[in-house]
């Protein structure tokens, strides 16, 4: 049985005037270092999020980002894009003394993580991914929109219907409108409605989840996502990830999917997957979106030991 992780350091990076991001580093001082990327944007990380690592084999760095969890202040969007989160990754891995990353990370974290490896392909020493997400415009459409009503029409009909008929055009922009308006319960209301959706579609098995004992956690992962959806995740074209996939073409992919997830599809991790030469994917039936799915748990770890054999 792996032991649990030590936490042998913790607190803030001042990563500029404006964020503080707080930080967990647990394991082998001297192992191979991993990094830990959470979903959202918005979400943050857990004490279970470096549980899906040897602690005797890797250096575990775990983080709250840009607006997230712990980190200060909660929920801004102010200097708070893909390239900042980026250029805290490489922060982080500077202030460790790592030449290069392994870096993990599901849903949102996969997103965050291509990004980070197609800006410095020479800072990573692999991927292993969970719950595809490349941040495109029809990701985003599907979930938000149109698509995901088919199949979970109840649920999202609670989620539209916050919002006046006139305003359910564009959903996801009206939120947003909602989400920056000055009246805090105002905000608050409109956070509780935005997130009921995504949280009741994570797991294949409804759970009825809803985030209402954690105002911030609300406030920050329905603030933090409008802004990055409304700006279709900061990238340059719709299709960036893919667009630039040579520039990781060879480094070693872990691919993990859920049969039946719903809040990102299994078409694009197949897509991504067919894109690498040095991909393996992973399709876990009777699983949905969720880490923390038995099937998608177990997979995860077995990768996060597999690629060991590469590292050494």
């Amino acid at each position: 049985m792996i032991m649990k992780p030590f936490v042998y350091e913790e607190g803030w990076l001042k990563v500029d005037d404006h964020h503080e991001i707080f930080y967990e580093l647990s394991g082998n001082k001297k192992g191979v270092p991993v990094i830990f990327l959470h979903g959202g944007p918005g979400g943050s990380s857990s004490k279970n999020s470096k549980d899906f690592f040897n602690p005797k084999f890797y250096n575990i760095i775990v983080f709250d980002q840009r607006g997230c969890g712990k980190s200060k202040p909660i929920a801004s969007t102010i200097n708070n894009t893909t390239w900042d989160l980026i250029a805290d990754i490489e922060k982080l891995r500077k202030m460790v003394k790592a030449e290069k990353l392994l870096v993990f990370g599901g849903s949102w974290g996969s997103t965050l993580a291509l990004s980070y490896a197609i800006k410095h392909p020479d800072r990573v020493l692999g991927l292993i991914l969970r719950g595809i997400f490349l941040g495109t415009k029809d990701e985003i459409h599907w979930l938000y929109q149109e698509g995901v009503d088919k199949f979970f029409p109840d649920v999202f009909d609670k989620y539209k219907n916050y919002l006046p008929l006139e305003k359910q055009q564009n959903i996801l922009n009206s939120y947003h409108d909602l989400l920056t308006g000055l009246d805090e319960d105002k905000r608050l209301e409109a956070a509780t409605h935005f997130s009921y959706l995504e949280s009741n579609l994570v797991t294949l098995k409804q759970n009825n989840y809803h985030l209402k004992s954690n105002s911030n956690e609300i406030l920050s992962i329905s603030a933090l996502e409008t802004h990055y959806f409304v700006n279709n995740c900061f990238f340059v074209s719709d299709n960036w990830i893919m667009e630039n996939l040579n520039k990781i073409k060879n480094v070693k992919t872990y691919i993990v999917h859920g049969r039946y997830d719903m809040v990102t599809l299994p078409k694009y991790a197949y897509s991504l997957h067919n894109s690498l030469n040095d991909s393996t994917l992973f399709i876990v039936g009777e699983a949905g979106h969720s880490a923390s799915e038995k099937g998608i748990l177990k997979r995860l770890k077995w990768c996060c030991n597999d690629i060991k054999k590469y590292l050494k």
